[in-house]
């Protein structure tokens, strides 16, 4: 049987119960502490559903084409680009590509993001039935414990088709996590709103 907690040769074993109500109540208290100043246990989501006036096959060509991953990547204002992989496959496609992006840091997170940042997205694209087409993605930032992941899926709709998104931002660092997710998330959305305008832009002028 193993030995109570700070159990010795001067121990009394009348203060063992006093011991473990202590430690439960400061277990409580950080508990109450991580949720107080924003520890973030509830993940954030981003939900967006972009019409086109175009099919699947052209939405999923220019997710898909190393040139117009470039093209769009310095459009929303990225730089020292690099696209890592974008192999077609007969029932979909990989793309991997990272590259730098500005962010107008709070000081309160500057330890854990620059004014430049590396972000690497990754995107599993699968072809399915009725000219649908899916993407599970992971967006990693280099040195920021946050996680980002999510999907992309393309499906016809009358007159053309709709980009389904789905993000899921989590952070799981005490006290400073729920800010940092929330920033991570707002500028997401952000990028989310800009790529729809250059897409759309993109396609009308083509």
């Amino acid at each position: 049987m193993s030995s109570p907690p700070f159990s010795g040769p001067n121990s009394d074993q009348s203060d063992w119960p006093l011991l473990a109500a202590a430690g439960r109540m400061i277990d409580c208290l950080e508990r109450k502490l991580c949720r107080h100043f924003g520890d973030s246990e509830i993940p954030m989501k981003i939900s967006a559903n972009h019409r086109y006036s175009h099919n699947t096959d052209v939405l999923y060509s220019m997710f898909t084409d190393s040139k117009e991953i470039k093209a769009k990547q310095i459009a929303l204002g990225a730089r020292k680009i690099r696209v890592l992989d974008c192999e077609k496959e007969s029932d979909g496609a990989t793309v991997r590509f990272v590259r730098e992006l500005p962010a107008k840091v709070p000081g309160i997170l500057s330890r854990f993001l620059q004014p430049w940042n590396s972000v690497e997205q990754s995107e599993r694209w699968r072809s399915l039935k009725g000219e649908i087409f899916k993407s599970n993605l992971t967006i990693d930032i280099a040195n920021v414990p946050v996680t980002v992941g999510g999907t992309l899926k393309l499906k016809p709709v009358d007159d053309g088709c709709v980009n389904q998104v789905r993000l899921v931002i989590d952070c799981s660092l005490p006290f400073v996590g729920n800010t940092l997710a929330e920033f991570v998330a707002a500028d997401c959305e952000r990028l989310v709103t800009a790529e729809y305008k250059y897409i759309t832009d993109r396609l009308a002028s083509a």
